[in-house]
């Protein structure tokens, strides 16, 4: 897992882009923000313990 933030910086920028395309290649999960890879932390902890939902079953029940 590789958990990458930057600034706005122009070689910072760049150097965000060789690893998020090295990650890309190596099929290794990217988080750009802290918050994202925090939650992907809290899913990793639950594990098999949670439920899953298809998103579109969930959509049709909500009948809007």
């Amino acid at each position: 897992m590789i958990i990458n933030t930057v600034e706005e910086l122009s070689r910072a920028v760049q150097d965000s882009w060789s690893i998020r395309n090295a990650a890309l290649q190596g099929r290794i999960t990217y988080y750009t923000t802290v918050a994202g890879a925090r939650a992907a932390c809290m899913g990793m902890r639950l594990g098999q313990s949670s439920d899953v939902y298809e998103l579109q079953a969930l959509h049709r029940e909500l009948k809007i």
